[in-house]
Formats: C-alpha cells, sequence, structure tokens
C-alpha cells in the first residue's frame, strides 16, 4: 500500500490536515481550526509549510508550554 502524501513525515492527523489544506500551502493564509486539529505539532507543520493557524490547541499534547501558564 502506498503511503499518503505527507505520512512519512507527520502523524495521521496531522497529514490529513496538510493533505486537505494543500491548494494553499505556501499562500500567507490563515487556518482557522477546531480543537481536533489543535496541537503544537500542527501549528507548526502548518508553518512550515507556509501556513498560520488560529486554533484551540490542547493542552495535554507534548510540547504545549505549560511553564508559560505557570509562570502567569
Amino acid at each position: 500500500m502506498a503511503l499518503k502524501k505527507f505520512n512519512d513525515e507527520y502523524l495521521k492527523s496531522i497529514s490529513l490536515t496538510l493533505r486537505m489544506c494543500e491548494s494553499f500551502l505556501s499562500t500567507g493564509r490563515v487556518l482557522i481550526a477546531d480543537s481536533w486539529f489543535g496541537s503544537v505539532a500542527c501549528a507548526l507543520a502548518l508553518f512550515k509549510h507556509g501556513l498560520f493557524a488560529i486554533m484551540n490547541v490542547k493542552t495535554a499534547h507534548p510540547d504545549f508550554p505549560k511553564d508559560a501558564l505557570v509562570a502567569q
């Protein structure tokens, strides 16, 4: 079975997000998404491919900056 695009680099959910936004990659547009898409890794992957993101980032994900919340 052939790998779907982006599956060799990212988790399945991030790969799906990138494939859905493929026609907008490298355009500098802003993606507005709900919490299903919301992870730090997804936001970074979108940024790497030329998109910005506004989304609810789940706090239980790795890479979430919990130290910044505690400092406030």
